[in-house]
């Protein structure tokens, strides 16, 4: 027996084992959704901070377009 043939036959068994619906479900909620968990909170304080900066950006270009359309205005 050749080694390709044993990776293919190992290979076709773990392709079945992945797809099998219990084992679909234990690595969606014991691995994958955990992980995400994970990462999202480590990255929430970058996307708070991001929007926080954006929102300020927004705030001071307000600012300034109401000073200069006052100063328009009035002189």
């Amino acid at each position: 027996m050749s080694l390709d043939v044993i990776k293919e036959k190992l290979m076709q068994s773990l392709k079945d084992e992945i797809n099998n619906e219990d084992n679909k479900e234990f690595m969606e909620h014991e691995i994958l959704k955990p992980l995400i968990q994970k990462i999202l909170d480590e990255l929430y304080p970058y996307y708070a901070g991001l929007g926080l900066l954006f929102l300020s950006m927004f705030l001071f270009i307000m600012i300034i377009l109401m000073i200069n359309m006052r100063l328009y205005l009035y002189t």
